[in-house]
């Protein structure tokens, strides 16, 4: 972990995933599942045409989270479940 000290990011990580991310439209991000992902052990959900509306925050003071840090409706969510090996590419 040094990334985050030296950065001075709260990244968060989840079965052998680094997430640092900034919040804005100019970056890509790729998700490597190491392990197979399902719902049961914590996949990835998604908002579909969320990338259409406003950025949403991921910094809670001043330090990025790897997560949504305001209230929003998950309803309509899509899991998305991934084999070993899998790579999801993230705008």
């Amino acid at each position: 972990m040094i990334l985050k000290h030296v950065l001075k990011l709260k990244a968060a990580s989840s079965k052998g995933s680094l997430i640092l991310s900034s919040n804005n439209r100019d970056s890509i991000a790729v998700l490597l599942c190491l392990d197979d992902t399902t719902i049961e052990n914590g996949c990835l959900k998604v908002l579909p045409k969320m990338h259409k509306g406003t950025l949403l925050n991921h910094t809670e003071d001043h330090l990025f989270q790897g997560r949504i840090t305001e209230e929003i409706n998950f309803s309509g969510s899509l899991d998305i479940e991934g084999k070993a090996g899998t790579a999801i590419f993230l705008n």
